[in-house]
């Protein structure tokens, strides 16, 4: 049941990839004057080097810190979409992980993994808990991925345990806008993680 005896909910959990003061402020004004708070995530830290996702903004700039913070205080939530755009191993993540505390007074709740990024917390075949299912997919779709590493003690990129406030990942994303028709547990658990309190799919 969702509150009210309402029969939906909806919201957005938008990815920061490209994300600057100019491009997102439209957006996010009119979602706040139609009374839809949703979720918008950062990269804590900027990159200098080359990526696809260059020109995208970061806490380390004054004018979308700002913004930002003016979202958070509108009742946006803010989490987090990994410590920069590429790849960051386990010093950067720490650092990008304080830089939020600092920023929005508390660590992230939620967290989605971006694209190729081995510091991804189980993220591409480790999202599968059958080893049928894992094979299938390092096979079909999984040939070009690193290996992703950052829920994995003793790796580089490893950081899960830098951040005891995670309580959200999200998982698997589905073509279609009832995710009730794929799960009504939602967030939901796995035995075999129970180090993640709860995970939500997206489509």
């Amino acid at each position: 049941m969702f509150p009210g005896a309402k029969r939906f909910a909806f919201t957005v959990f938008d990815d920061t990839d490209v994300a600057t003061v100019e491009s997102i402020r439209p957006v996010y004004e009119l979602l706040y004057e139609l009374g839809f708070l949703t979720t918008k995530t950062v990269w804590p830290l900027g990159y200098d080097g080359p990526s696809a996702y260059a020109g995208s903004s970061s806490l380390e700039e004054e004018d979308y810190r700002n913004y930002l913070l003016l979202l958070q205080s509108r009742g946006f939530e803010i989490a987090f979409h990994g410590a920069t755009m590429e790849t960051s191993l386990r010093a950067d993540t720490d650092r990008a992980l304080q830089l939020f505390r600092t920023v929005f007074g508390g660590g992230p709740a939620a967290y989605a993994a971006h694209s190729r990024n081995r510091d991804n917390l189980y993220w591409g075949r480790h999202r599968f808990q059958f080893r049928l299912w894992r094979t299938l997919y390092q096979l079909l779709a999984g040939r070009r991925d690193p290996e992703y590493t950052g829920h994995v003690a003793g790796s580089d990129a490893y950081w899960l345990d830098l951040a005891p406030e995670l309580r959200y990942i999200r998982n698997f994303t589905f073509d279609g806008i009832d995710l009730e028709r794929v799960t009504p547990h939602v967030p939901y658990r796995l035995a075999a993680i129970p180090e993640v309190q709860g995970w939500f799919p997206s489509c």
